[in-house]
């Protein structure tokens, strides 16, 4: 499959099933927005990630990048809400990147 197209996909699919833990936290006021949210920043993360790393970028290579790129974009996340929830969404954003990453690497054409 395409990886303009497969990435932004696996980015919405990981960000909406692990993205809906915000329906268990009792003190946030906006979750469906945070959630909406998180579902956007998945898909940008995958378009990022689909369009800039191509099959011949060695492993290692892609798999940094798009670790620090989707951490990039969560600490952006991070300081627009104010900077409490980066120890949760940055470790979270990295994983989706190197998730995204080895997926597109294996099955992105």
């Amino acid at each position: 499959m395409n990886r303009r197209i497969l990435g932004p996909l696996i980015g919405v699919v990981f960000a909406a099933v692990l993205g809906s833990g915000i329906f268990f936290v009792p003190e946030e006021p906006l979750k469906l927005q945070v959630y909406l949210a998180t579902i956007l920043q998945g898909g940008l993360i995958g378009l990022l990630i689909g369009a800039l790393f191509d099959k011949s970028t060695a492993w290692m290579s892609t798999l940094i990048g798009s670790a620090v790129l989707a951490g990039l974009t969560g600490a952006a996340v991070s300081l627009a809400k104010g900077f409490d929830d980066a120890p949760f969404a940055l470790p979270f954003n990295a994983v989706e990147g190197l998730v995204i990453a080895a997926i597109l690497k294996r099955w992105g054409k």
